[in-house]
């Protein structure tokens, strides 16, 4: 609901913007609507990247490798189909939401992952 003033200067500010022949759309916190201008909703674009490999593929692998894993353990993990450090930072990210942060160590090989437990 518009109070007095308000509607004062509203209907000031069309005055003026129609002495112009501005072409406006004002909307009010009330949803009333002044001006005829067509106000086009701004497309919302969602932008998905495209994956490799497709979600869950990588857990999907690791998972049997790391699920007995106790302090002091190393994994080996070979490549397969995978690139060396897309790889490494899955098997991380892994070990991360498993065990935590600071909780492994990795390194990349010639022919494998080493993911190491130390916590």
């Amino acid at each position: 609901m518009t109070t007095e003033i308000q509607t004062k200067a509203i209907n000031q500010a069309l005055r003026i913007l129609n002495a112009v022949g501005a072409k406006y759309k004002i909307i009010m916190p009330d949803a009333t609507e002044y001006g005829e201008l067509i106000i086009a909703k701004p497309e919302v674009k969602k932008y998905r990247r495209t994956l490799r490999h497709p979600r869950g593929t990588f857990s999907a692998f690791l998972a049997p490798l790391f699920e007995n894993m106790k302090i002091g353990d190393v994994k080996q993990i070979p490549f397969g189909e995978f690139k060396p450090e897309h790889l490494r930072s899955a098997a991380t990210a892994y070990a991360n939401h498993l065990w935590g942060p600071g909780s492994h160590t990795s390194t990349v090989t010639k022919h494998h992952v080493e993911l190491m437990r130390i916590a």
